[in-house]
């Protein structure tokens, strides 16, 4: 059973939990892992994330992760085109997914998703490029 394994089934185990006290009650598995392993599974939407007045708790709840077959259409496909550095399709993909959600804890995923998916996208040199027709940089 691997770390992210473990720390799922606690939360299973134990809803409503912080991520300190996942930590602590694995005292075998290094607690930056455990908080990288928590919010993995929060963004992969395995878990679900209520704010509360000490800090966000996590929980699984079944009913609100959104089963509905087109987002889960729309979210495979956008994993797959990230995983072909099509940063601008994916994000239009996520976005499409952000308005078809219902549940909040989705299209906040969601758009954790597409804004990382923007950031990834790479721009052109800041010293060369085309300006009125005419080359710009070094020869």
């Amino acid at each position: 059973m691997n770390n992210i394994s473990k720390v799922l089934e606690y939360i299973k185990n134990n809803p409503g939990v912080l991520p300190s006290e996942v930590a602590a009650a694995l005292p075998e598995i290094n607690k930056s892992t455990t908080f990288g392993a928590v919010e993995n599974l929060w963004q992969a939407g395995k878990i679900q994330r209520v704010e509360s007045v000490d800090g966000f708790r996590y929980l699984v709840d079944q009913l609100v992760i959104s089963s509905d077959s087109v987002l889960a259409a729309l979210e495979k496909r956008a994993v797959e085109l990230e995983k072909k550095r099509q940063w601008r399709r994916a994000a239009t993909l996520w976005l499409q997914a952000y308005d078809a959600a219902t549940v909040n804890a989705d299209r906040e995923r969601y758009r954790k998703r597409r804004a990382r998916c923007l950031t990834g996208m790479t721009r052109g040199k800041p010293d060369s490029g085309q300006v009125a027709g005419h080359y710009v940089g070094s020869k």
